[in-house]
């Protein structure tokens, strides 16, 4: 009876979600690995634009690419009822694709099918797919986000394939992966000038160098925005377009309200767009409408619940909004999932942090440096908690390595203002602070919201005119 009734609200609960898992490769060389996973997920992001219909993001989904696939546990794991895999084999310019799906609560096949084309025919045969899922599982097809089905119906199909190498590669996140992501999606353009997300994956590859500093903001949003406007007038119905508009917007030039207008287009395109919707979450945070930021973390992490990015900016909107006690419990129950991921312990500090709670603070911080190697923020938080503490020795050591680590790579601004100001010397911060308006450090919007009172710049004139000569729109 229990296991009915557990079947029964499982069905019930996820009637219309979907997981697409990686194709595999059946090529006699098994090199086509970029190529299976692309076409995966050109499909979920058809899918991913229907009305009512939730698609467990790539991130989530593709943890299950490598060894036996046990459908209906992956079904309860990313709790979707229903799965789409497939394999391809490539031979010269022939490819066959596979494809079937599978509900995911009972095992059963609901559709199969078998395609045998040319390769210039794999935009239509993920079309033809992405409208048999529709028709099985009784979608529509309309909708705002539809026509991202002419994505790349024009497209030149080597621009294409460099293109799908680029994204195997910006996944790494790794620098080193995303200057080689970049490589490739100029290679594309080469090819084809005209081909819309290649423009789009360059500027997401800088935003990527400079979301982890290892690019100045001044050097790395011209570009960003430069691709954007590119992409636009190749084809302006791209949500990736308004992500990258509403990421420019509220990290680089400051203007927070339009931010929020391109988001929300992003999202009326793709309510599935997780990153769309944690990056939303940052944008709330830097407003300071925390109970939105936190309910736009938690649909992140609904739609890809495997990836600890979007866990983890959940504790993040419950820090800034002063929620430590919340933050520290949804930590405590996910970074067992993740023992080296350096965020769970960084904001489980954070935490403590703000409960003044030293010790459990300076361990957790220490963890996520020793996992990190010596990330910037965490160093220059470790450092703020070891002044605040009175421990001014091991603050000025720890303040000597974050000098050398400057030497090496671009250390934001801001890190060296909070320290500073936390110390009492003021015409020091000052001169940080107008040194990350001058380079637009990303984190001067939560600067200017944090929930730690002696981190806020102080609500002086000099400190205002400069926020309000720099465009920036909450003030």
């Amino acid at each position: 009876v229990t296991a009915i009734r557990e079947h029964s609200a499982l069905s019930e609960r996820i009637e219309n979600s979907i997981a697409v898992l990686p194709f595999q490769d059946m090529s006699q060389e098994r090199d086509q690995g970029y190529f299976c996973e692309g076409i995966a997920e050109e499909i979920l992001n058809i899918l991913a634009q229907i009305d009512k219909l939730k698609v467990v993001s790539r991130t989530s989904s593709f943890v299950f690419k490598d060894g036996d696939r046990d459908i209906r546990e992956i079904g309860r794991k990313l709790e979707v009822k229903n799965i789409l895999e497939g394999s391809i084999r490539k031979s010269g310019n022939r490819i066959r694709i596979t494809a079937q799906l599978i509900n995911a609560v009972d095992g059963l096949h609901i559709w199969s099918e078998k395609y045998d084309r040319d390769i210039t025919d794999v935009f239509a045969i993920q079309d033809e797919i992405s409208q048999a899922i529709v028709r099985n599982l009784s979608l529509s097809l309309e909708g705002p986000g539809m026509k991202h089905i002419e994505k790349h119906q024009a497209a030149n199909i080597d621009a294409y394939l460099s293109f799908l190498k680029g994204q195997s590669h910006y996944q790494h996140i790794k620098a080193e992966e995303t200057k080689k992501a970049i490589e490739y999606f100029t290679e594309s353009l080469q090819i084809d000038p005209d081909f819309a997300p290649a423009y789009c994956g360059i500027a997401r590859a800088y935003w990527q160098l400079t979301y982890w500093g290892n690019l100045p903001p001044n050097q790395a949003y011209p570009i960003i925005i430069n691709q954007m406007e590119r992409a636009r007038e190749m084809n302006g119905k791209l949500d990736e377009i308004y992500f990258l508009e509403g990421v420019s917007n509220y990290a680089f030039l400051w203007k927070m309200h339009k931010a929020e207008e391109s988001f929300i287009k992003a999202l009326k395109i793709n309510p599935n767009s997780t990153y769309t919707r944690s990056t939303y979450s940052m944008l709330l945070i830097a407003m300071g409408r925390h109970e939105e930021a936190i309910k736009q973390a938690m649909k992140a992490a609904e739609l890809d619940p495997l990836v600890s990015y979007h866990q983890a900016m959940i504790v993040n909107a419950f820090n800034f909004a002063g929620r430590y006690e919340e933050a520290i419990a949804h930590c405590l129950r996910t970074e067992k999932n993740y023992p080296e991921n350096l965020m769970f312990p960084y904001f489980l500090g954070f935490a403590y942090h703000g409960l003044l709670k030293w010790n459990e603070a300076i361990s957790a911080y220490e963890r996520s440096l020793r996992i990190s190697g010596g990330a910037q923020l965490v160093l220059a938080n470790l450092i703020l908690a070891y002044i605040e503490m009175g421990e001014n020795s091991k603050a000025d050591k720890l303040y000597k390595d974050l000098e050398e680590l400057a030497k090496e790579v671009y250390i934001l601004p801001t890190h060296f203002y909070k320290i500073h100001h936390a110390r009492g010397e003021e015409e020091l911060a000052f001169t940080w602070f107008q040194r990350a308006i001058r380079e637009r450090d990303g984190f001067v919007p939560f600067v200017f919201n944090h929930p730690y009172e002696h981190i806020r710049f102080p609500r002086e004139k000099r400190y205002l005119d400069l926020l309000r000569d720099a465009g920036f729109s909450e003030v």
